[in-house]
């Protein structure tokens, strides 16, 4: 959004993440937020300082040790599945949107040159 751009990927799965209002506002201010704020949302599912991290990766390591792999890698596939289709058609429309309609507007092309070039943006439409 700061570029001229919005991110597509985040259009797709923030909505589907994240209570919508929350959604709307990251992707419409393109704010960027913190660990702890991601784990409130539930993008993320546990928070960790550096000197944890390491700890914390072996006790979620271990809650799923006892279970069969090929178990968990069907479940992961079941789950992944079930989005996947609705998430294609949906991506298919996003990036249409985006190459095909934002990429053609001036105020596109000049956030990314202005990005590059580290200079503040010149919008036509505001």
């Amino acid at each position: 959004i700061k570029v001229g751009v919005y991110p597509p990927i985040a259009a797709l799965m923030l909505s589907r993440l994240i209570p919508r209002k929350k959604a709307f506002e990251l992707i419409l201010t393109g704010d960027s937020i913190d660990a702890r704020t991601a784990a409130q949302l539930g993008l993320v599912n546990a928070v960790a300082a550096p000197e944890e991290f390491e700890n914390a990766v072996d006790a979620f390591v271990a809650r799923l040790a006892n279970s069969s792999g090929i178990v968990l890698r069907h479940a992961k596939r079941a789950a992944n599945l079930a989005l996947r289709a609705e998430d294609f058609r949906a991506l298919a429309q996003i990036e249409e949107l985006y190459l095909n309609e934002l990429m053609q507007t001036h105020d596109a092309n000049e956030g990314l040159n202005a990005f590059m070039e580290k200079r503040a943006p010149k919008w036509e439409e505001k």
